[in-house]
C-alpha cells in the first residue's frame, strides 16, 4: 500500500491542464517503489503486445488492454477497414459510446469522445483501488491521457499539418 504517496499526487482532471508529465510521475514513482514494481508500473504502453509480462493480463493493465482492443476493434469495424474477429471481452460502453464519436465534428472532437470513454473506463476501475499498486497504474494511465492535449494549440496544429503536407507532396501553398 502506498498511502502517502497515492495521497501526493495531485488530482487528474480530464479537461484540465496536467500537472506533471509521465515523465515527472515516473521519476516520483522511482523514489517511492521498489525497482520491482517500479518497472511493473512503467512497462506498460497501454497496448498489449506479445512477450507483455503474465501480471499485465491479471491486473489493472491487463483489464485496460482488453478496453482498449476492443475499442480499437470497434473503431476499424465502423471504418469498414477489415473484417476482424470479436475480442475475447465485451465492453457496452464502447459501443455505447461510438455513435457518439462517430457524430463528432472532427477528428481532435472524435479522439476526445474516445478519451473520455477511457477515463470513465479507467473511474470503473478505480473504485477498488485507492492506494494500492493497482491505483498507481490508474493514475499513469490517466496521465498518460490528459497529457495527450498539453501545450497543443490550433497555430501548432496548422504548422505540424502544413509540415506533413509538404513531406507527402512536397511544396503546398496556403490559400
Amino acid at each position: 500500500m502506498y498511502y502517502f504517496f497515492c495521497a501526493s499526487l495531485p488530482v487528474l482532471e480530464l479537461n484540465a491542464p496536467a500537472p506533471l508529465t509521465v515523465v515527472g510521475f515516473d521519476e516520483l514513482a522511482a523514489g517511492e517503489l521498489p525497482e520491482e514494481q517500479y518497472a511493473a508500473l512503467t512497462a506498460f504502453n497501454g497496448i498489449p503486445r506479445p512477450g507483455d509480462p503474465e501480471e499485465f493480463a491479471a491486473g489493472v493493465y491487463g483489464r485496460m488492454a482488453r478496453f482498449e482492443q476492443y475499442l480499437r476493434t470497434q473503431i476499424a469495424r465502423r471504418r469498414g477497414a477489415v473484417e476482424l474477429p470479436d475480442p475475447a471481452e465485451y465492453f457496452g460502453a464502447v459501443d455505447y459510446g461510438m455513435t457518439a464519436a462517430l457524430a463528432a465534428p472532427d477528428p481532435a472532437a472524435r479522439e476526445q469522445v474516445l478519451d473520455r470513454m477511457r477515463w470513465e473506463f479507467l473511474d470503473d476501475l478505480a473504485l477498488m483501488h485507492d492506494f494500492d499498486f493497482d491505483a498507481l497504474c490508474i493514475y499513469r494511465l490517466r496521465l498518460t491521457i490528459v497529457n495527450k492535449y498539453r501545450g497543443r494549440d490550433r497555430e501548432d496544429g496548422r504548422r505540424n499539418f502544413a509540415a506533413a503536407a509538404e513531406r507527402i507532396c512536397g511544396n503546398v501553398t496556403n490559400q
